[in-house]
């Protein structure tokens, strides 16, 4: 059976960004071969195999919008503007299995970090990307856009609070006081609307990549 080319899958996607198109095709390219080799052997699968195969296939899914998510930190975009806490609500929200939604996209996290580079305040991000994915999880099944933009915009505080308050304990640029805590979380209010925009078009973009491709491939429609 022929494999839909990547070039007709960006079709689909005409109009679209061209990175998110680009994105939406990889991930339409994907999900389509699965569902096609699901098709191929429906007879030989026992409903056990079956619902493995849908599993894998959400899997496989879910994965790759992470890994082009945090391949997007390489894209030059304004500072505080970064896939962090959406790719931490994201993941929260989709697995099922906490651990998993924790440690994969913090594992593709660290690796991108180790690219870019290690800082000082790296424990307090990863701390903030773990209570998101909590957030995330809680989301559970009642997922709706209002309920997504709410928890963006409290994933965005807690990044702003635990990373300031990192760079607060850990830098020498502010004194060991409750006024240098302060004037920590002062000095960051100027780049606080990039995080809210950032977090928010990220999760966007995030979260409507899956449910468009979730539309397009009936297995993961069950899954």
């Amino acid at each position: 059976m022929q494999q839909p080319t990547l070039l007709a899958s960006q079709d689909r996607f005409k109009g679209v960004n061209p990175f998110l198109c680009f994105c939406l095709s990889i991930l339409y390219n994907q999900s389509k071969v699965l569902y096609l080799g699901s098709l191929q052997s429906k007879t030989k699968l026992n409903f056990f195999q079956a619902q493995f195969f849908m599993f894998n296939s959400k899997f496989l899914t879910l994965s790759i919008i992470i890994v082009l998510a945090v391949l997007s930190r390489f894209l030059p975009f304004p500072p505080n503007v970064a896939p962090i806490a959406a790719i931490a609500l994201f993941g929260g929200a989709y697995f099922s299995d906490k651990r998993v939604a924790l440690l994969l996209p913090l594992g593709v996290m660290l690796l991108s970090d180790l690219l870019i580079g290690l800082h000082s305040t790296l424990l307090f991000v990863y701390a903030a990307f773990a209570l998101i994915v909590g957030i995330g999880y809680m989301l559970g099944k009642n997922i709706s856009p209002l309920r997504i933009a709410g928890a963006s915009v409290a994933g965005s505080v807690i990044f702003y609070l635990l990373t300031n308050f990192g760079v607060w304990l850990v830098s020498p640029y502010y004194p060991f006081t409750l006024e240098g805590l302060m004037a920590s979380y002062t000095m960051a209010i100027p780049f606080f609307h990039y995080t809210l925009i950032g977090d928010l078009l990220y999760t966007t973009a995030i979260f409507g990549s899956y449910e468009i491709v979730r539309r397009m491939v009936p297995s993961l429609q069950t899954a």
